[in-house]
């Protein structure tokens, strides 16, 4: 799916700063503390979301204002879709190439992340245009975005290609077929 771009000019590649979601969006108070990886397991999906909208604002910032409209945070409506967020890549001068993004709220030290199964295969499918954003958490709900891997084609990068990566298969999967 590609889209032509008019009027585009070249983005801020990286965001200053760090992005700290509020307690309203999240449900937490600016108290919660403790070990930051700890508080991702823990608390995965409100952080998870969290990250997800610093992400969100990151991308806007990327594309700017006469392309943001093509950012959408798909994880909200979809949670089996592969991914968190649908953007963009510009190609060229005016043509324009999705960008699907699946974001991970991380230790600024060990950069640890769970990747599902399905988002393994959504990123075996898309692979040029799906992206890996691993977002560290710098403490109480705040994000370094200084510090933000973005990682294309993950699943070459790291199942097919690495040796940067440790992969670990430790969790194992259970259903109850009958009682």
């Amino acid at each position: 799916m590609i889209a032509n771009a008019t009027n585009y000019s070249k983005p801020s590649l990286k965001p200053t700063g760090y992005t700290k979601a509020s307690p309203s969006e999240t449900g937490y108070s600016s108290s919660v503390g403790g070990d930051i990886f700890f508080l991702v397991l823990q608390n995965g999906d409100k952080l998870g979301l969290a990250a997800e909208k610093a992400v969100l604002k990151y991308e806007k910032e990327r594309v700017g204002p006469d392309l943001e409209e093509y950012i959408e945070h798909i994880s909200i409506k979809n949670v089996s879709a592969g991914y968190d967020i649908k953007s963009i890549t510009q190609i060229g001068l005016n043509k324009l190439e999705p960008r699907y993004i699946e974001v991970k709220a991380v230790s600024p030290t060990l950069y640890k992340f769970f990747w599902t199964s399905n988002e393994m295969r959504v990123a075996e499918i898309l692979r040029k245009t799906y992206y890996l954003y691993l977002l560290p958490v710098a403490g109480n709900l705040i994000f370094s975005l200084i510090d933000i891997k973005i990682i294309p084609d993950p699943f070459s990068e790291i199942i097919l290609l690495s040796n940067s990566w440790e992969i670990e298969t430790n969790v194992v999967c259970c259903t109850l077929t009958s009682e």
